[in-house]
């Protein structure tokens, strides 16, 4: 004869183990997407930026150093600083994170913290002559939106 109430006891013992087990196993995939999170920071810029290929780029089509410039997706300002170095002044940048002033400093760049997905630039429209983004879409949620808002703050002659 079976006992009913043996039986019921296991499962919910059986149960509260698989529950503890699948509970461990989100946790640590938790911890891991943290990890790689934190990985993503800004503080490792990318091999397009860091060997100036999106530098190069970019001065071959706005040579005119008095340019007003934004660098959406900013991260730690390595784009930034690249076209300080060379004479660039008028600079804006925006990231989803506030990164805080790289140790060399911002200088006169304006930088503000944005959720391309959600929010409006924070710039007037018509308001820059050129605007960079390199490597950001692939990031953005709601890219009709970030395009619009671009396209908005992008003087009519502007160069994306």
């Amino acid at each position: 004869m079976v006992d009913k109430k043996a039986g019921s006891e296991r499962f919910q013992h059986q149960s509260l183990t698989l529950l503890q087990f699948l509970t461990i196993v989100l946790i640590i995939v938790i911890i891991k997407q943290w990890k790689k999170l934190k990985e993503f920071s800004g503080t490792k810029p990318s091999d397009f930026v860091k060997n100036k290929y999106a530098f190069r780029l970019f001065t071959k089509y706005v040579p005119d150093t008095s340019s007003h410039l934004l660098d959406v997706g900013c991260a730690g300002g390595l784009f930034i600083g690249q076209l300080q170095h060379e004479g660039y002044h008028h600079i804006s940048g925006s990231d989803i994170v506030d990164y805080g002033a790289p140790e060399s400093g911002w200088g006169s760049v304006e930088v503000k913290r944005c959720d391309f997905s959600l929010e409006k630039l924070p710039w007037p429209d018509n308001h820059f002559d050129a605007i960079t983004a390199w490597e950001v879409m692939e990031h953005v949620e709601n890219p009709n939106f970030f395009i619009r808002e671009l396209h908005r703050v992008l003087k009519p002659d502007g160069f994306f």
